[in-house]
């Protein structure tokens, strides 16, 4: 071998050198977390560098010695060695290429599935949404943790509320405390996609059954006895259709018996009406729940106190305001507006921190008229109602809307709350109808299942958004409050026309006597017609109220608040047996046992017609159905 023979053999050495050097960094990055491996390799380099260096002294030394035998049989030798290690080198990297490759087919594959953007509890979209602050919720958030921990509990667990009592917070805290992915069942998913890549087109339920339940069930058994996984599903009720929820919740249901691994599932969602009709249809033993807004009140209060005192004393911070503020005084004003709905605290300290504004001021603003100034108070309301006239057909809303504002109308501006049976009675509309209407508003309402205890508000914020008078025009959902007044009112004095005698004085009948001879309506009736006639801003001028008083078996606690008579109306030439309001409270019938029926303007007492015939008179009206 000539000179130029020795010289490119040097040259082959070099370039094989590099391309080895060059193949082990990408090996020690692609195995960097393999310690063993590591190891291996850093030996390996060494030995490289070792040759490496002879390679550069022998060459140094005499360029001529590469030229004999010897010189060529010991770059022929290094050749021969470091080709050995380009070979095992790249014999590596093609396992871990082809590694790599699997690894990028798998997410590729995984890739087919749809995903709903900002689902994830460490989602962008979430980053900034509140978790509980410490010392809150402490004995919900161990209920939770034990329930999830707990490997012979049932395996959901339904945490219901109305809109803005805190389902969604809970859930994130429990999220993060709990969390830990699962790549085992990244098999499964992959072998289902292999089967049939159209699966995301099946019905729901072979989706979960291939993609969830198959794969869960071959996942290896962890050494811990004890591991138990959670699955946390937060505001089911925003799923758009009504019918996938059910689906969903039958589903569900089969995770009860789910082996080797106990499966633990949190659902989080408002008291819909066909959420809580899903879980009862579960076997027994398939679920707990927990409603937020029935948490004991002294624990809600607790909770909103520690959230005001952290979020004000962060304002106080930031706008270095005096050490004081806010008081303590004021902070319990607060807490009192805001039970249960920490959606209220959240948005009272909103505004009070917004930046244009002074919080000293904001604040007693809040205090002084708590509806003044939030349209965010919207935000609660809104989504549910939307949610609701959005279901029905078009042609539809607005006899929809009317029953709504007159039903749900009519128990916000009660003077006393009224069960499902007594309210219909006073409304005069079949119960059930009464029912079905109630059925979809659990959101917003307090329904009780018994059907002797009383339907209440939630929240007084609730009646403040329905009749705000700058709403009138403007939300479909506004509640005229004056003519609601007058239309309950009038129910009350309809109710009230059967009561036949003279009657005795209220002071003269004890309370046992009143609650076993008269229904509640109809006691409701005797005590709160006077104070729905005046809120209706009606003025009342005829002689025929204190006749009415004295048909009444009860007289009006308010009675005393009524004026003297201002006119008398006259034209029948016998007793007045039967009088009667219009809806609208404009027209006044009267009924005598002289055989007629005389119409009259309330206003000016001018008889209009007089008829013949009955003697009671009765006006038909569609006051709500």
């Amino acid at each position: 071998m000539d000179g130029l023979s020795g010289a490119a053999s040097v040259i082959t050495v070099i370039d094989i050198s590099a391309k080895i050097t060059a193949a082990c960094y990408q090996y020690y990055k692609a195995v960097k977390d393999a310690k063993d491996d590591i190891e291996r390799v850093q030996r390996k380099v060494g030995d490289i560098t070792h040759i490496l260096e002879k390679l550069k002294l022998l060459y140094s030394q005499d360029k001529k010695r590469l030229s004999t035998t010897h010189g060529l049989k010991q770059v022929d030798k290094i050749v021969s060695t470091l080709e050995g290690y380009e070979q095992t080198f790249s014999l590596a990297l093609q396992v871990d290429q082809t590694v790599l490759v699997l690894n990028i087919d798998q997410k590729l594959d995984l890739a087919k599935l749809q995903v709903a953007a900002g689902a994830s509890f460490n989602s962008h979209n979430k980053e900034h949404n509140a978790r509980c602050l410490p010392n809150t919720r402490i004995a919900l958030l161990h209920k939770i943790t034990q329930w999830a921990g707990d490997k012979g509990g049932k395996p959901i667990f339904w945490l219901s509320g109305m809109a803005g009592t805190g389902k969604s917070t809970i859930a994130r805290t429990i999220a993060h405390d709990l969390v830990k992915h699962e790549p085992g069942m990244l098999a499964g998913i992959r072998k289902a996609l292999d089967e049939d890549s159209a699966i995301l087109q099946w019905a729901l339920k072979d989706q979960f059954e291939k993609l969830i339940l198959q794969p869960l069930k071959e996942i290896d058994q962890p050494s811990s006895q004890d591991f138990v996984r959670v699955v946390i599903i937060d505001a089911l009720d925003e799923c758009e259709q009504e019918q996938d929820i059910q689906v969903i919740l039958q589903l569900l249901a089969q995770t009860k018996d789910l082996q080797p691994m106990p499966l633990r599932v949190l659902v989080t969602s408002r008291l819909e009406l066909h959420i809580r009709l899903g879980f009862e249809e579960m076997p027994n033993g398939t679920y707990q729940d927990l409603v937020l807004h029935k948490v004991a009140r002294s624990t809600i209060e607790h909770d909103i106190r520690l959230f005001l005192e952290h979020e004000l004393s962060a304002i106080q911070k930031q706008r270095r305001l005096a050490s004081g503020w806010p008081a303590t005084q004021q902070i319990l004003a607060l807490v009192k507006l805001a039970v249960p709905l920490f959606i209220y605290a959240t948005t009272v300290c909103r505004y009070i921190g917004t930046k244009e504004g002074d919080p000293e001021e904001y604040l007693n603003k809040v205090l002084r008229y708590p509806k003044a100034a939030f349209s965010q108070l919207d935000q609660t309301y809104l989504p549910v109602l939307d949610q609701l006239l959005g279901k029905q057909e078009e042609k539809d809303k607005e006899d929809w809307l009317h029953v709504f504002r007159g039903l749900v109308g009519s128990i916000v501006l009660l003077e006393s709350p009224l069960s499902v049976g007594p309210l219909a009675r006073l409304l005069q509309v079949p119960q059930k109808h009464v029912e079905c209407r109630l059925n979809a508003l659990h959101s917003v309402l307090s329904i009780p299942k018994g059907e002797h205890v009383p339907i209440r508000l939630l929240h007084l914020s609730f009646r403040e958004f329905l009749v705000d008078p700058q709403k009138q025009g403007k939300s479909p959902f506004w509640v005229d409050e004056k003519s609601t007044h007058n239309k309950l009112a009038s129910c009350c004095l309809e109710l009230m026309s059967g009561l036949v005698g003279p009657g005795v004085l209220r002071s003269k009948i004890n309370d046992g006597v009143v609650a076993n001879s008269l229904s509640p309506e109809l006691q409701y009736a005797c005590r709160y017609w006077t104070s729905h006639r005046i809120q209706s801003k009606y003025l009342i001028r005829q002689a025929f109220i204190i006749q009415v008083l004295q048909q009444v078996n009860m007289l009006s606690t308010r009675g005393a608040d009524w004026d003297a008579c201002c006119s008398t109306l006259e034209g029948h030439s016998a007793w007045v047996s039967a009088v009667a309001f219009s809806p609208d409270g404009q027209l006044v019938a009267s009924a005598s046992s002289d055989s007629t029926v005389r119409l009259w303007e309330a206003a000016t007492g001018t008889c209009r017609s007089t008829l013949g015939g009955p003697s009671r008179v009765h006006f038909a009206h569609d006051l709500f159905f």
